[in-house]
């Protein structure tokens, strides 16, 4: 279509909800930062509590769907739910005359697609996909469904943007995705904020977790991507090196999960040293205080939360999972290369992939797991790679801001509008 030099674009973004999560805080940080070319909708699928204050601020105009009972498992709601999210988000867009739908996840990508009027699809993948759908979506009927759905609908998308290389080959390979259409863009940060945000106060309740101690930092949901297990069983060799480190874990989970790592911390005698703390409206704060970050994943797309603390200056070390912390930390190296020892890079620290198998106390301690374990190590008796890569990961976030990047998510854009 031809842009109409007078008339502002009509844009939505479309969401299952507002939590906390890192497609959010991408929806809220591309939302504030739009052209002002743009009139942006963000539609928003699911009910929420008439209280409900979004974690994030957004820009635009949000339209609540409030779709009832969200998070119902019963597989005849869920069947209406999806029939019900596909027919308001087709009336929202002919009533919006949307010129450009924009989507973040896979249901949404899948909702936007099959909704189609006038309007062009932009859809955007976060994560690795083939590993996502095996190990996200246990049930093997709905993991199949999803696998034929991509196949078949993804493609009739008019550009699918991946926020890693990674993921863009993931695609390619396993789900037969059509080269033209993929584009890479990474995630945008708004990194003035966190840095602003970073140079608060410590809340006083926590102070005593970073006074005197060594310590390691780990923020995110509680779940089996994020590999917590094996954090934990690394640790017990680190405070065996380290007397007074401690690790503090931020996010939360589903109860039979942080069940398993409370038992698995108390099995291990790490209950006085593992801490684990609820959703931090301010998690930069706790960032910027702590010696080293550590990331035990299983599978990412491109971790938002290494990006963050490389822009508070604090060190990471992240596992080298498919995909994303390669391209953040080595990028100047092949993304398709995977270590089997620890790498120091140009900006952090990459270890081995960890297993998928969720492992107690009883397990003998893995070879990753002890490499994993001797990075930490490795940085606390080096201070001056520590402060080393605290400058360097400053100037590697940067590169990641909402002020480079924007330009980057407009063009594209307006060139899919231009097909």
């Amino acid at each position: 279509m031809n842009l109409p030099d007078t008339k502002k674009i009509n844009i939505a973004f479309y969401t299952l909800d507002f939590k906390t999560s890192g497609v959010f805080k991408i929806i809220s940080t591309l939302s504030q930062n739009i052209p002002s070319d743009y009139n942006l909708h963000i539609f928003v699928s699911d009910e929420h509590d008439e209280n409900f204050i979004p974690a994030f601020k957004v820009g635009g105009v949000i339209h609540y769907f409030n779709i009832k009972d969200p998070s119902s498992r019963n597989p005849i709601k869920k069947i209406y739910k999806n029939f019900l999210r596909k027919k308001l988000l087709k009336k929202a867009k002919k009533d919006y005359k949307i010129d450009l739908t924009v989507t973040f996840s896979e249901n949404p990508n899948l909702h936007n697609i099959v909704t189609r009027q006038n309007d062009k699809i932009v859809i955007c993948v976060h994560n690795y996909t083939s590993i996502n759908i095996a190990e996200d979506i246990k049930n093997r009927l709905y993991s199949f469904m999803y696998n034929r759905l991509i196949k078949k609908y993804f493609n009739r998308a008019d550009k699918i943007v991946t926020v890693s290389s990674g993921i863009k080959t993931d695609l390619v390979n396993n789900f037969g995705m059509n080269k033209d259409l993929l584009e890479v863009l990474y995630n945008p940060h708004d990194i003035r904020r966190i840095e602003e945000m970073s140079d608060k106060e410590l809340p006083a309740e926590y102070k005593y977790l970073f006074e005197n101690r060594f310590s390691i930092i780990n923020i995110g949901r509680i779940s089996t991507q994020k590999g917590h297990w094996h954090l934990i069983r690394a640790f017990k060799i680190v405070k065996q090196q380290i007397p007074e480190a401690v690790l503090i874990i931020i996010g939360e989970g589903k109860k039979e999960l942080t069940d398993l790592l409370s038992t698995l911390i108390s099995d291990l005698e790490l209950s006085n040293d593992v801490v684990f703390l609820n959703f931090q409206a301010n998690p930069y704060v706790f960032m910027k205080n702590a010696d080293i970050y550590a990331a035990s994943s299983i599978f990412e797309g491109l971790p938002n939360v290494l990006i963050e603390c490389m822009a508070c200056g604090t060190p990471v070390i992240s596992t080298d999972c498919r995909s994303g912390p390669r391209e953040i930390i080595a990028p100047k190296t092949d993304s398709s290369y995977v270590t089997d020892n620890i790498e120091k890079a140009e900006f952090g620290i990459l270890t081995p992939p960890l297993g998928r198998d969720v492992l107690n106390s009883s397990v003998p301690i893995t070879k990753e797991e002890t490499l994993l374990a001797y990075a930490i190590i490795m940085l606390y008796n080096d201070k001056e790679t520590r402060s080393s890569y605290s400058i360097k990961g400053k100037l590697r976030a940067s590169e990641f801001n909402i002020k480079n990047t924007i330009k980057y998510y407009d063009r594209l854009f307006k060139k899919v509008l231009e097909q």
